[in-house]
């Protein structure tokens, strides 16, 4: 199985502390050698669009659902705008809430791949990036 990584991982969380542990996990399992990490999710929108309007890049976007400026949804919703290739882009959503409501939501969107409880784990993060390798060979 070849090894699948991705050109940047963006964390957006408007949790600091959950973004540190996140960027923690992700250095330990070396599946990016570029993190992004944004507690305002519309910053990381604008910089998100940017990059993929500027290159054919694999990335990832592990994103919260509750956050004040803009939730997850609304992020997905204008991530799914982006006149891009959105097979290049992978998101995980990772949230503390375990509402079955809500995770069913989140499946709603196609961009949506994952749906992982906090915090995070190496584990559960290296499986699925195993998965996409398979996908992608």
């Amino acid at each position: 199985m070849s090894n699948f990584t991705y050109d940047t991982v963006y964390i957006i969380d408007d949790n600091s502390t959950a973004n540190l542990v996140h960027q923690h996990v992700i250095k330990r399992i070396s599946i990016t050698n570029q993190i992004k990490t944004f507690t305002n999710p519309i910053d990381a929108l604008k910089d998100l669009r940017l990059e993929l309007l500027r290159d054919e890049k694999y990335i990832l976007v592990l994103l919260d659902i509750y956050m004040p400026e803009m939730n997850g949804f609304e992020f997905l919703k204008a991530c799914s705008l982006f006149p891009v290739n959105h097979d290049l882009l992978d998101v995980i959503m990772v949230s503390s809430s375990i509402s079955e409501s809500e995770i069913e939501q989140v499946f709603d969107y196609s961009l949506v791949q994952k749906f992982i409880t906090k915090p995070l784990k190496g584990t559960q993060l290296l499986d699925f990036v195993k998965r996409r390798a398979i996908i992608s060979a």
